[in-house]
């Protein structure tokens, strides 16, 4: 019986252990899979990277987009922690190659905060000490700041003194100081040679020569502008700011800025002349004016100054508004904007043979019809394209910006890791209503970014909620009448750059998962296509219903 008992249990043993070793190599099989997947996918990330820096593209600005959007998304899905590292050092190198690119202020700052999210986020990445190294670089010759590159790269020599970048760390750090030091030496100087201001000793020549010096402290060495549908923001920097005041006339705003002059660097550049297109001059010794003309049918709601640092400028935010909308406050909804997402080289989500490009174009060309029937022609529908081609995100948001439209909807389909994964998600604009937050983000975003923030922080970002609100209910509602198995994952928030850039209510629309076998299957059917943009094309009149907002026509 006892030995009966033995044989039992270690037979039992056996195979426990076998299902054990089972279970190990098939945890380790799909490990290695999803390895394999994640190094395709970032391989293509990298393949589009270097294709931005060939010459074969013209318009960088616009396939970055889709770099970086190709970045971002791997960093989120993937779950090594080596894969995100390396996802956010192309971004961040794909930020930085777009500043010495166009040598833009905007692209430095966004260098700087992504390697800094790396550095954060992954301190025992391999890509450590390359970020320290590129943020120390644009530090010293894009944002001018030699201390703080000197501090970023004492911190990468001593952190990381195996690292790749150690040397060209020393070199950098030998050059800066080099430079610091002979700067140093130049301020000695000139305070040496300095005149009193009671020597009488040929006191004319002594003002000739250091009246330039003098005046050069409030010489204006860049201007930046946005120019958006109801707010005029420009800045204005200088090394040190003169004493200044804001001037309200009939349909101008005028900016005077006492003994100042613009620099000489500045009136040889391109950027001088776009900005005298906005701007009347009136140089004198006395003073710089600066008078934007607001444009017709419009008047001056608010006019605002303000100062940021780093660099240090002179912000000033005119707000207008249009005369005729004194007089009829709610104003009408004419152009509804439908974007059917990804197109030609960029399929989007592809799996069992479906690709999200053709579904996303056919539910949009159903949303227009449904709304056209359902509207009685009221509304001019347009697609942000009709046909299987390529479109930046930036094009997309450019179209409806310039289509004048006043509601834009993005058509997606879903896709996830987890095949079980299945359902609806409508998105809004994530934005913050946290002030503090806001004052902080004020502070370290370039004005583009900030004024941008700010209109979607108001009404944009409250009737994008409710728009959502409107599809959103209407497709669960209509569609579980029809099928079984509607999940609904709600409405939530993302930074999407599509929405980010449109200046009208916006939202994305996920419908369904290509992932999923079931909603596939139902994605292929033409049916559920034309339920799921009905469903769509309700919810947006039903918006513009609540809102009492009607057709201009």
């Amino acid at each position: 019986m006892d030995k009966l008992i033995i044989k039992i249990f270690y037979n039992t043993l056996i195979i426990i252990i076998f299902f054990l070793l089972l279970s190990n190599h098939l945890l380790s099989k799909n490990s290695n899979d999803e390895k394999s997947r994640d190094t395709e996918k970032m391989n293509y990330c990298i393949s589009l990277y270097n294709k931005l820096q060939s010459s074969s593209i013209k318009n960088k600005s616009s396939f970055s987009n889709d770099v970086i959007e190709n970045l971002y998304y791997f960093y989120q899905i993937t779950k090594d922690r080596t894969q995100k590292g390396r996802a956010l050092y192309y971004i961040g190198s794909t930020y930085y190659y777009l500043t010495k690119y166009y040598n833009s202020e905007i692209y430095a700052d966004l260098t700087i905060g992504i390697f800094s999210k790396l550095l954060k986020e992954l301190p025992d990445s391999s890509y450590s000490d390359d970020a320290k190294y590129y943020i120390a670089d644009v530090y010293f010759y894009h944002k001018n700041i030699p201390k703080l590159a000197i501090n970023e790269l004492k911190e990468n020599i001593s952190k990381y003194p195996k690292g790749d970048f150690y040397q060209r760390s020393l070199e950098l750090l030998k050059k800066i100081e080099k430079k610091v030091a002979y700067l140093e030496k130049i301020k000695i100087k000139i305070k040496k040679n300095v005149v009193p201001q009671d020597h009488k000793k040929d006191d004319k020549k002594v003002n000739k020569k250091i009246e330039p010096e003098f005046r050069s402290d409030f010489n204006l060495e860049k201007v930046k502008f946005v120019n958006l549908k109801n707010l005029f923001r420009y800045s204005v920097a200088f090394q040190k700011l003169p004493e200044y005041s804001i001037v309200e006339s009939d349909g101008t705003v005028t900016l005077k800025l006492s003994r100042a002059r613009f620099s000489t660097n500045f009136k040889n550049t391109p950027e001088y002349n776009t900005f005298k297109k906005y701007f009347a001059v009136s140089e004198s010794k006395d003073a710089l004016e600066l008078t934007y003309n607001i444009p017709d049918g419009n008047w001056v709601k608010a006019a605002n100054t303000y100062i940021l640092k780093n660099p240090l400028r002179i912000v000033v935010d005119i707000e207008f508004d249009n005369i005729a909308s004194i007089q009829s406050p709610n104003n009408a909804i004419s152009t509804i904007i439908i974007d059917p997402g990804h197109g030609g080289h960029d399929p989007g989500a592809t799996y069992y043979g479906v690709e999200e490009k053709d579904v996303a174009l056919k539910i949009s060309n159903y949303i227009k019809y449904f709304i056209y029937k359902l509207s009685n022609n009221k509304f001019k529908v347009l697609l942000t394209r009709t046909t299987d081609e390529f479109l930046s995100l930036e094009d997309r948001s450019y179209f409806a910006n310039k289509s004048k439209a006043d509601l834009f909807i993005s058509i997606h389909c879903n896709a996830s890791r987890n095949e079980k994964t299945y359902g609806f998600e409508t998105y809004y604009l994530r934005e913050s209503s946290n002030k503090k937050y806001l004052q902080r983000k004020m502070k370290q975003l370039d004005e583009t970014n900030f004024i941008i923030e700010d209109l979607v922080r108001t009404s944009k970002m409250q009737e994008s909620v409710e728009l959502a609100n409107s599809i959103h209910k209407k497709i669960i509602n209509n569609l579980r009448k029809s099928y079984s198995d509607i999940n609904d994952l709600g409405i939530k928030e993302a930074p999407f750059f599509v929405l980010y850039n449109t200046k009208m209510p916006s939202v994305l629309a996920e419908i369904s998962f290509l992932s999923h076998k079931m909603e596939n299957q139902r994605l292929q059917n033409q049916t559920y296509l034309k339920s799921v943009a009905r469903a769509i094309a309700e919810g947006i009149l039903d918006y513009i219903q609540k809102n009492g907002a009607h057709s201009k026509k």
